[in-house]
């Protein structure tokens, strides 16, 4: 596994390209979110990998928050679609299961952000649990997934594993994984230890922030012939 600070990926130039246009991006558009981070710039550097003119490319994200992801990458490349998944904060289910109700209130106050933010015709917003997506989206394979629902166990478990059953097999693809900390007691860190001995994925992680310990996940996978 490969780790590095903030200050060492954006010396990747092709990160630090991806960066200035998801910044520049922001500001034309009029799109602010407390959410951005380097994880947009890692999603925007692989869509400049797979996205061109003679080659559509679907991305999945599990996680839709305010939506402010999903509407910057399909306005930065119009050969990219995206597939969201979420389940709505007003859902009184959603409430009896999650301890931290604070989140749950500030999701409540962003959705009509969301709903705004993936009106788009690129853009396919599901209100359901990721836990559909098996069933939704079998014949899809997709070339990016940024998972980033809930990062409890067994949950995050489930969606990574969701991610590398819906990845294009026969060809690179990419998974990437929000708020990470390199700690056993982190539930997401725990399951990418196990998949690091599939010789198939590489893993790394970059630091989300100039400061701090928290961490994206980017798996890479190999084409399998």
């Amino acid at each position: 596994m490969k780790v590095l600070s903030f200050a060492e990926a954006l010396r990747d130039e092709n990160l630090n390209v991806a960066a200035g246009a998801v910044v520049s991006k922001c500001e034309q558009l009029g799109l602010t979110s407390s959410m951005l981070t380097i994880h947009n710039a890692l999603l925007a550097r692989c869509c400049q990998l797979y996205c061109s003119d003679s080659e559509n490319v679907e991305l999945l994200e599990i996680g839709t928050y305010d939506g402010v992801n999903a509407r910057l990458l399909v306005e930065l490349f119009a050969e990219l679609s995206v597939t969201t998944y979420d389940v709505n904060p007003l859902d009184p289910r959603l409430q009896a299961h999650n301890p931290k109700s604070a989140e749950i209130d500030v999701l409540k106050q962003l959705y009509s952000k969301r709903v705004s933010n993936t009106s788009h015709p690129r853009i396919r917003y599901l209100e359901k649990s990721s836990s559909t997506i098996f069933l939704a989206d079998m014949n899809s394979k997709y070339r990016i997934i940024w998972v980033d629902g809930d990062h409890s166990s067994p949950q995050v478990c489930f969606d990574i594993m969701t991610a590398l059953y819906s990845l294009a097999k026969d060809k690179p693809a990419h998974i990437l994984c929000d708020d990470v900390y390199l700690s056993p007691g982190n539930a997401t860190y725990n399951c990418l230890l196990s998949l690091e001995k599939d010789l198939n994925l590489d893993i790394s992680f970059y630091q989300k922030r100039g400061s701090g310990d928290k961490y994206v996940a980017e798996i890479t996978l190999n084409a399998i012939a």
